[in-house]
């Protein structure tokens, strides 16, 4: 039974638990994406393209 709860903790604090960061590194991988097709579209529109530019930056310093 001790083994049982040893490897129950294992199977959680290393297989587990990075489930948050890899969920974390796709939202941000999808968030960039979308921000590089936003800049593609708002090419001509400064203001805008500066805006996407920080969560661009932002969301890739997450990632």
């Amino acid at each position: 039974m001790v083994r049982i709860n040893t490897m129950d903790s294992y199977l959680y604090e290393h297989q587990t638990a990075p489930l948050k960061e890899l969920i974390n590194a796709s939202t941000s991988l999808n968030q960039i994406r979308a921000d590089s097709r936003g800049m593609i579209v708002y090419a001509g529109d400064a203001k805008e393209l500066e805006t996407l530019e920080q969560t661009y930056n932002s969301h890739k310093e997450t990632f």
